[in-house]
């Protein structure tokens, strides 16, 4: 079995490194990045390839997929390519995350170092939750999310599908996180989001719609 991690930037590559350096078990006998944009070939040593390429080289029973973009938008959209091809999606979990009794990670996830989540929580299929976040008990964090490093989710609350979290955001329990939301660096929401938008500061307030989804985008 081989891994494609899908997109070579720098979150594909801090990834890829936490498989190297023994935070995720290595059962893969080739690692590579796929990515239809990068013109290089190759990074450090591991190759890169497009996704047409890969489909030509291994087939569905070969090869199993982690998408590493941050931007919820896209991850959706390559997760949606990816199952429609056929592969299978594979959750990382690094060895040192502290998770409770009853929770449940979906396929794709990727739970990265010193993360706390706690007891009966659902993270779903192809979310990211980066160094250092906090996801207290019975949560639901929704499809193609991402949670950024050190941001907090207080207990008992549902965040939608494709929100960003950003660093250092914190999000009081009980509420209910919209759709395609984003929530600041180091915004601090204390009620839920009504809409969908780009929501800053301390206490958090709604600063634009967010009309394109992308968190990243110009």
């Amino acid at each position: 079995m081989v891994l494609g991690i899908y997109c070579s930037g720098s979150l594909g590559k801090e990834v890829l490194n936490l498989i190297l350096t023994g935070q995720i078990e290595n059962r893969w006998e080739k690692i590579f990045f796929i990515d239809d944009i990068s013109k290089e070939k190759e990074w450090n040593g591991i190759q890169i390839q497009s996704f047409d390429e890969i489909k030509q080289n291994f087939t569905v029973s070969e090869m199993e997929v982690v998408i590493a973009t941050g931007e919820p938008f896209y991850r959706e959209q390559i997760q949606r390519r990816v199952e429609e091809a056929g592969y299978s999606l594979t959750a990382l979990i690094c060895k040192d995350v502290v998770f409770g009794q009853g929770t449940r990670f979906g396929d794709g996830c990727i739970i990265f170092p010193f993360c706390y989540i706690g007891n009966d929580v659902h993270i779903e299929k192809n979310v990211i939750v980066h160094t250092g976040a906090k996801v207290e008990s019975e949560c639901s964090v929704g499809k193609s999310s991402f949670v950024s490093l050190g941001a907090f989710i207080g207990a008992e609350t549902f965040v939608g599908e494709r929100v960003f979290i950003g660093p250092n955001a914190a999000v009081k329990d009980n509420l209910e996180v919209k759709n395609d939301s984003i929530i600041g660096i180091g915004a601090v929401l204390v009620k839920s989001v009504e809409s969908c938008g780009v929501y800053v500061g301390n206490p958090a307030h709604f600063l634009r719609n967010n009309e394109r989804y992308l968190v990243f985008g110009k």
